[in-house]
């Protein structure tokens, strides 16, 4: 009974260790893209000058849409009725609401492609824009657009600093363990090696052991992780919106080879020091 208890530990124990890397390995691997991930959400917007008609809006509006740089479908207009939907009917009202609508300018929403993000492309797309009497001011995000590599470079390096430390940590935690689980077996594997056993069949079931435990480890620490991202799901969806399956699933894969693997050679090597000690 205890020495099943001392197994749970050390695998549940174990577990958590190889949840700590799989998380600083899944921070790192969507850190490598993530300059992808903020181009795609980086968001433009063209104010419009006040008192133009709509005709004029609908000109400059088909202009927009053939521009290469831009993602059609993302293109949203804000308007006058749009406005109005935000206003709160008992305190204003209905004609006070459609003066206050109509006072506002024609705001047009979009993103552009990944390639044209880049400073000197937006700058050239901004001058083009520019050339329509209707634009009244045109802006993006200058921390992601301009500086976007300088900000995803000091991310990366967080990230990739925040991997070694937790791989670190989980190997000497692991190493740890290992040695423990080694030391309650220690007087035994000193006995067989005493009597003249074949090094080989005394490494044999605990090396089996070992696999067996780094295993099971290993798709609990893939438990708890799916435990944790999945409710998030439901509490911020935005989050989860960032996490690529693919990577995600790629961790899940390095979690089940790494752990049985590490924990195999790690209580090898402790059993040998034994064994030649």
């Amino acid at each position: 009974m205890n020495q099943n208890r001392s197994l749970f530990l050390h695998a549940l124990t174990y577990s958590w260790v190889l949840f700590l890397i799989g998380i600083a390995m899944l921070a790192w691997f969507h850190g490598l893209g993530l300059d992808r991930k903020l181009k795609e959400n980086t968001a433009l917007a063209i104010e419009l000058k006040q008192g133009i008609n709509k005709a004029q809006i609908q000109e400059f509006r088909i202009w927009l849409e053939q521009q290469e740089q831009l993602i059609p479908s993302s293109i949203k207009m804000i308007e006058a009725k749009d406005y109005q939907s935000l206003i709160d009917k008992e305190m204003v009202t209905q004609d006070s609401s459609l003066e206050w609508g109509s006072l506002m300018p024609v705001l047009i929403i979009f993103k552009l492609k990944q390639e044209f993000l880049d400073k000197q492309r937006l700058i050239s797309f901004e001058e083009n824009v520019y050339k329509h009497s209707v634009v009244s001011h045109f802006s993006y995000q200058n921390e992601i657009t301009s500086k976007l590599t300088d900000v995803v470079d000091r991310i990366k390096t967080l990230f990739l600093g925040l991997t070694f430390v937790f791989m670190l940590l989980g190997l000497l935690i692991s190493d740890y363990l290992a040695q423990v689980f080694v030391d309650s077996r220690a007087s035994i594997i000193r006995s067989w090696n005493e009597l003249g056993a074949n090094p080989n069949m005394i490494i044999k079931p605990y090396l089996k052991r070992a696999y067996l435990l780094g295993l099971a480890s290993s798709f609990m620490s893939v438990f708890i992780m799916g435990l944790i991202i999945f409710p998030i799901n439901y509490l911020l969806p935005w989050a989860v919106e960032w996490i690529e399956t693919k990577k995600f699933l790629y961790v899940l894969l390095i979690l089940l080879i790494l752990g049985p693997t590490l924990q195999y050679i790690l209580v090898k090597r402790k059993i040998l020091s034994v064994i030649n000690y």
